[in-house]
């Protein structure tokens, strides 16, 4: 009987053994993606989970090189596009809420269009998932309702990213609630997900403590300018937060705590319109990109980036991992954090 207990224990601290060196393994292997950023340079923070349980935790270089601030989880960056994720979850809360469908055209919500025929033709789902055909970007004008009346291609039929977009769905929560839309997520996002560091401000935003992005020239970090942005149009006023805060954000997403599960699972679905004509297949969520490729796990992002400041969320849902990076170097982390995870088997 005691042999059979010895040979238990000793099974037991070979698994042990195995299981800490892989640890120390992997760890070295993400290490080695920041090898090259000095504790003098600008860096970042990254995070990586399986389960409920931290693979990795790294914060690298500093937020500021004037003020010598390092870079830590509580560091406030702009997240700049991933505000969008924020955008469409407070759309899919109204459509919960019963005051919304995803079918509504935008003639229900701006009825003094020039033209209603072809704003008829455009419906929230299609701002969800950037088929409306209406323009990358705005120009200066502070009337975002000005392009409803002249699409590109027929909404629903192929994909281009929009800004103009998320502009309108952020004027269909105002007119739903009659409130602005930043209080609408404050209060119905940040507040139940415990995001109390977090802010939706003007891109003119000059806190003190806010991170300051950089750019490489000639072998040495320039600031960024502070961007110009005019306060009347909606998404230059996009959030600035944390990295610690944005793990709250993919908690409450995971466990459902602003939204119920099926309706929140929407939005990290690939969303095919029945008229798609596109030689290409959709690869869009609300707001989410979802890649399928052949030999290899699906995973779904959401990615910003701008003015030397970077944020990307990662989401592996068969290997329930998630990976969470911030950066004010101008450099995105996401192509070698992966190769790394799939060298070691995490993912495939």
């Amino acid at each position: 009987m005691n042999k059979i207990v010895s040979v238990f224990i000793l099974l037991f601290s070979l698994l042990t053994i195995t299981a800490q060196e892989e640890d120390v393994l992997l760890t070295l292997a993400l290490d080695s993606v920041f090898s090259k950023v000095k504790d003098t340079e600008p860096g970042g923070s990254v995070y990586i989970q399986k389960g409920n349980q931290s693979l990795y935790s790294r914060n690298f270089g500093l937020a500021n090189l004037k003020t010598k601030e390092k870079f830590t989880e509580n560091t406030v960056s702009n997240i700049t596009s991933v505000t969008k994720t924020f955008i469409a979850y407070g759309i899919l809360i109204l459509q919960k809420q019963g005051k919304l469908l995803l079918d509504d055209s935008l003639v229900t919500y701006f009825p003094n269009m020039k033209n209603t025929a072809t704003a008829g033709k455009i419906k929230i789902k299609h701002l969800l998932s950037h088929s409306s055909g209406l323009p990358v970007i705005a120009t200066k004008t502070n009337d975002t309702l000005v392009f409803i009346d002249r699409p590109d291609f027929e909404p629903g039929s192929n994909y281009r990213y929009s800004g103009v977009d998320y502009n309108i769905l952020c004027l269909i929560i105002e007119k739903i609630t009659g409130e602005k839309w930043q209080a609408f997520i404050q209060k119905y996002i940040f507040e139940p997900t415990g995001m109390i560091s977090s802010k939706i401000v003007n891109g003119n935003y000059k806190d003190k403590q806010r991170t300051q992005g950089y750019k490489k020239l000639k072998g040495k970090y320039t600031a960024y300018n502070t961007q110009s942005c005019d306060e009347k149009y909606p998404l230059c006023n996009s959030i600035w937060t944390s990295p610690g805060n944005l793990r709250k954000y993919v908690y409450a997403i995971k466990e459902c705590v602003f939204l119920d599960c099926e309706t929140a699972k929407s939005a990290t679905q690939i969303y095919k319109h029945d008229n798609w004509r596109s030689m290409r297949n959709p690869t869009n969520g609300f707001s989410w990109t979802i890649h399928e490729e052949p030999n290899k796990d699906t995973y779904v992002e959401c990615a910003g980036s701008g003015s030397g400041l970077a944020t990307q969320i990662i989401l592996h849902p068969k290997q329930d991992i998630i990976i969470i990076w911030v950066s004010n170097n101008d450099v995105s982390y996401s192509n070698l954090l992966l190769q790394k995870l799939r060298q070691r088997a995490y993912v495939k």
